[in-house]
């Protein structure tokens, strides 16, 4: 997993990530990946394939379509599709 975030000032993503205790990796960008992979809200997810290919891309927060969407990837996936108990 990683991020990227499209604040005025590259700290601030760094230091909230920080903060958190959060450890993905985190890049800044000035709004070109937004060009090329438009988005209607924040979180916007995208999963890239192994070959490269976005296979989803979705803004706000499904858990379950992200699972499923991971799970088709192939079947060392297949358990990731299905919710966990809390």
């Amino acid at each position: 997993m990683l991020s990227i975030d499209e604040d005025d000032d590259a700290s601030a993503a760094a230091e909230y990530l920080h903060a958190h205790q959060e450890t993905w990796l985190n890049f800044h960008d000035d709004g070109e990946i937004a060009r090329v992979i438009p988005n209607r809200g924040i979180p916007h997810f995208v999963l890239i394939d192994s070959s490269g290919r976005v296979v989803f891309s979705q803004s706000s927060f499904d858990e379950l379509a992200l699972r499923v969407a991971i799970a088709k990837l192939g079947p060392e996936y297949s358990s990731v599709g299905k919710m966990r108990q809390p």
